[in-house]
């Protein structure tokens, strides 16, 4: 809460100006970690929302790790002390071509990358149309129609290695009840890979 004292000072300051309360974000980070640390979570920042130095440093000595979406994200990550082997898992790739392009790559630097399968889930996440990720029209992940394919490429791609699955229903959500619909159809799709003798190491249920 501001004090008319704090406004009178921030009001000194020159626009644009922004103000994070820096007490808050860490108790903010000790009450995450203890929600999540006893059930095996691990929760990774998307600096997609806030690339602040300082920020993402105290974000990182609290133990979190780093999502990212470009490569410039990535090299600011590992600037800030994120490390690529512990706290930047894998790539979630969501289309045949990404898959194909990445292991084009990875095969020119003589590596396996570890990829995630981003998945469409089909779930409603009931937010703003504008911000919603997990429909069947939507053009993000893999569509559930197109999931075999994507199986069925990577026999054929030796530089990738499928280690999780990724799914992504929209930001803002407000109904808990739309994750529990979430978490049932991330059931269904493991129970669909273990059909198929496919192991993953991790499951990645973001938005």
């Amino acid at each position: 809460m501001f004090t008319p004292n704090k406004i009178k000072q921030l009001e000194s300051y020159e626009t644009p100006f922004y103000y994070y309360d820096l007490d808050l974000l860490d108790q903010t980070l000790v009450d995450l970690a203890s929600a999540t640390d006893k059930h095996d979570f691990h929760v990774h920042y998307a600096l997609k929302a806030n690339v602040n130095s300082d920020i993402l440093m105290r974000i990182h000595a609290a133990g979190l790790g780093a999502d990212c979406v470009s490569g410039n994200e990535i090299l600011h990550a590992l600037k800030c002390g994120f490390s690529p082997k512990d706290d930047i898992k894998c790539f979630n790739c969501e289309s045949i071509a990404e898959m194909e392009i990445l292991n084009m790559l990875a095969a020119g630097v003589g590596k396996s990358a570890e990829i995630a399968l981003r998945i469409n889930p089909e779930v409603d996440a009931k937010t703003h149309k504008y911000i919603t990720t997990g429909l069947q029209e939507n053009k993000f992940g893999i569509h559930l129609s197109m999931l075999d394919a994507a199986l069925s490429a990577l026999k054929n791609l030796p530089n990738l290695k499928l280690v999780g699955i990724h799914m992504h229903i929209g930001s803002q959500v407000t109904d808990l009840e739309v994750f529990r619909r979430l978490a049932l159809r991330a059931n269904e799709l493991q129970n669909r890979f273990e059909d198929k003798v496919i192991t993953r190491q991790h499951l990645n249920l973001g938005g």
